[in-house]
């Protein structure tokens, strides 16, 4: 192999590896830039769930405050007033509040104009709730400031 093989291989690798950084580094820049901006500046996280009955009058209100990113339900077991069903197929699910009694075929519904999981995703089954969610208590994920709404309907 003469010398100018020799400098075109290195270059060659060189830039292969410098090619390689480049777009590593670009994405994984911009994925840490997305999370960032997911995080509030002082690193707190809040949680406000409102409660409201079948005509549509608030029952609750509450601010879950200084939280470490987790689940819906983790914040919200800790609350006497909120009674969970918990599958290992389905997770948790919302099945009482406080001493609320359904009638028929209502139920709790969680909805939230501001999580990923919620946030204009109803409408076809829930046409009463545009913003309701389309997971379980366990699997809505808590990792910026949220606002929660639980309502009774009925289907």
């Amino acid at each position: 192999m003469n010398s100018s093989t020799k400098i075109w291989l290195a270059s060659s690798a060189a830039a292969v590896v410098l090619a390689g950084s480049v777009i590593l580094n670009t994405v994984y820049i911009s994925k840490y830039i997305n999370l960032k901006s997911n995080l509030e500046v002082d690193n707190s996280l809040r949680l406000t769930t409102e409660v409201y009955d079948r005509d549509k009058k608030q029952i609750y209100y509450k601010e879950f405050n200084d939280l470490a990113p987790t689940s819906f339900y983790e914040i919200t077991k800790t609350d006497p007033s909120f009674k969970y069903t918990v599958s290992p197929e389905f997770g948790a699910f919302l099945s009482g509040f406080q001493d609320y009694k359904l009638i028929g075929n209502e139920y709790f519904s969680i909805s939230s104009p501001t999580h990923k999981e919620c946030a204009g995703k109803g409408g076809q089954f829930t046409p009463n709730t545009p913003n309701a969610c389309q997971v379980g208590a366990s699997s809505l994920i808590i990792s910026r400031p949220e606002s929660f709404v639980i309502s009774v309907e009925s289907y």
